[in-house]
């Protein structure tokens, strides 16, 4: 992951542990790059800051300059010395993006925020605006009983729609940081899947149309192989026809079929693109990806397209 040369690593008063902390050190020391950790407490009202009469602030900066300390100790212990610490007030998504798009970092390591009874069975609007909007890529990382900080097993989901350029770059793109991640993680498996389906074949099968099933088993063939011809195409040129990758190629829903091969693989991290065809540019990242990163119960890389563009946050 030699791109990732100037990584954010975002925390807050009520959720961090040593696992971001960790995965951070480990990719700056791969990779030579800075380091910059950010406190984010939300902003105090007025009227709270007069009951306290001025006190709250005072308190709660050193609540967070104890945490940052910590880190900091860790990252010097680690002989990282291009590394950066800061505490900041605000919304959390907001001040990440805000400082991605000032500081022109190129990765965000965050862990999800819990959601029901501290376990995340979604994620929370707040990191679900985070990956809308944020323009690099966003490595959420879990905290449930579940997985541990060990990646063992990574699912990276690739696009069938290799018509397009956008599309099939972003494959590349995925495909490079899934093998990065299965390299620096010394992972034992890395499953790559592809979703394909016959465009319109209910409508074929339907009243009106009516096609003849051996006419729709030919379609159903020919789309298959070409799709299988593809993947494997792209598999061979990225160089990962290798052992421990496995792939997937899968008739049906993109995002049932994500969320399917994740739970059935026990996977630690799913690396996916994040796409939206509708006419908000910068705020959608496609209902496949948010389906499958909102039902997710492992850690998550959500990457955007190059040329992503996220409007001036205010």
């Amino acid at each position: 992951m030699n791109e990732f040369k100037n990584i954010l690593v975002a925390i807050t008063h009520t959720h961090y542990n040593n696992d971001e902390i960790d995965k951070a050190i480990k990719l700056a020391k791969a990779n030579n790059a800075k380091l910059t950790i950010a406190a984010i407490d939300e902003p105090i009202s007025r009227l709270a800051e007069l009951a306290m009469e001025t006190k709250l602030k005072r308190l709660f900066t050193h609540q967070l300059d104890e945490v940052v300390n910590e880190f900091r100790n860790k990252i010097t212990q680690a002989g990282i010395n291009d590394f950066d610490t800061r505490i900041l007030w605000g919304k959390a998504y907001t001040e990440i993006i805000r400082l991605v798009q000032k500081e022109s970092f190129d990765l965000v390591i965050k862990l999800a925020d819990p959601f029901v009874n501290f376990s995340r069975k979604k994620l929370t609007g707040d990191d679900l605006n985070l990956l809308r909007k944020c323009p690099v890529p966003v490595w959420l990382l879990v905290d449930t009983g579940t997985h541990t900080g060990d990646v063992k097993k990574i699912l990276v989901a690739i696009d069938s729609d290799f018509d397009n350029d956008e599309r099939v770059t972003l494959n590349k793109r995925l495909l490079n940081y899934a093998d990065n991640l299965y390299k620096m993680e010394q992972a034992e498996e890395l499953h790559i899947i592809q979703v394909w389906s016959l465009y319109g074949e209910e409508r074929l099968r339907g009243p009106f149309i009516n096609l003849p099933e051996e006419e729709i088993d030919e379609m159903l063939e020919k789309t298959r192989s070409e799709n299988e011809r593809a993947m494997n195409n792209l598999i061979s040129a990225e160089g990962m026809d290798k052992p421990g990758v496995i792939p997937h190629l899968i008739k049906g829903s993109a995002s049932v079929e994500i969320q399917r091969l994740a739970q059935k693989e026990d996977v630690d991290m799913i690396v996916m693109g994040t796409v939206g065809r509708s006419g908000l540019a910068g705020f959608v990242i496609g209902n496949t990806a948010e389906n499958v990163l909102n039902e997710a119960s492992c850690s998550v890389l959500a990457v955007k397209p190059e040329g992503f563009v996220t409007p001036p946050v205010k």
